[in-house]
């Protein structure tokens, strides 16, 4: 997984043999207002969902090696385009029925290009993936006391406080 400062510290030939994700896009599902299904969060509102958008990129020194890791990543994801908790990271505290659904993502040559053209390291082999939907509940918060008063200063008086 690469973030963008690591990607911008990259020089061609710094990486290894490998298949790198990048997350260049954060977007709302659609299905955000259509919540039912999700259970409420623990403070009782609807939970946020949200796609991810990734980059697949390949590092490697040859197009061969290239094109058989671009390959090996559509057949793997093509075949398990469902990730559940027993595959996803237990730090992350997924719950029992998370699932994330992983989609080709088709990007113009364009975007592709305005994506790599704001990056550092030269163009590399990429493929373009939506996950959704990420779950976000709302935190628990412990509660406080109730505000009963509020006092508001204009023109460097302050306003007398409704305590007294």
């Amino acid at each position: 997984v690469f973030s963008s400062n690591e990607l911008a510290r990259l020089q061609d030939g710094d990486v290894e043999t490998t298949v790198g994700l990048y997350l260049y896009r954060i977007t709302w599902n659609e299905q955000r207002t259509n919540l039912h299904g999700f259970a409420p969060s623990l403070r009782g509102r609807p939970p946020i969902l949200l796609d991810l958008h990734y980059l697949v990129t390949f590092w490697a020194d040859s197009p061969l090696t290239e094109h058989t890791l671009a390959a090996w990543v559509v057949h793997t994801l093509e075949m398990h385009p469902v990730l559940d908790t027993s595959i996803l990271s237990p730090e992350a505290n997924w719950a029992v029925g998370d699932l994330l659904q992983v989609t080709p993502e088709d990007l113009s040559s364009e975007d592709m290009m305005r994506i790599w053209d704001a990056l550092t390291p030269s163009y590399r082999l990429s493929l373009a993936y939506v996950v959704r939907p990420i779950v976000i509940d709302a935190v628990a918060q412990d509660e406080g006391r109730p505000v009963v008063a509020t006092a508001l200063g204009f023109g460097g008086k302050e306003a007398p406080c409704a305590d007294g």
